[in-house]
């Protein structure tokens, strides 16, 4: 469950009182964080410079940790709860994939996805 994962990590138990798009914000951070290390978990990706480096974030992105989850993002744009956001959805999906992704570019992922998106836009209800 979600209390052992990112939401336990940061605090929040799976019978807190999360939203939708609370849910999806958590999800989104994870993976993205989560591809960022190789499989073993001893080491950024993108410090490893060798030619396999985009075969290793390959397997990661494969893995049983993270691919369930990018399943479940790609399946929220059927969902109608998640209709006004579906841009935001493929954006994640992009960003997760793109192999140039660094540690350094998570401060831009989260200023876009959390700052400018779904913080003042869903939450804040700013128009």
């Amino acid at each position: 469950g979600w209390g052992q994962n990112f939401l336990g990590a940061i605090g929040l138990r799976s019978s807190a009182d999360i939203s939708l798009k609370g849910k999806f914000l958590a999800r989104a951070l994870y993976i993205y964080l989560r591809i960022l290390v190789n499989t073993d978990k001893t080491g950024l990706v993108e410090k490893e410079l060798d030619e396999e480096s985009t075969e290793k974030r390959n397997l990661v992105m494969s893995s049983a940790e993270v691919k369930p989850h990018m399943e479940k993002i790609s399946n929220l744009k059927s969902n109608k709860a998640f209709s006004g956001i579906h841009d935001v959805i493929d954006w994640v999906i992009t960003q997760t994939k793109d192999e140039t992704n660094t540690l350094a570019d998570a401060t831009l992922y989260i200023d876009h996805l959390v700052v400018n998106r779904l913080y003042t836009d869903l939450f804040l209800k700013i128009e």
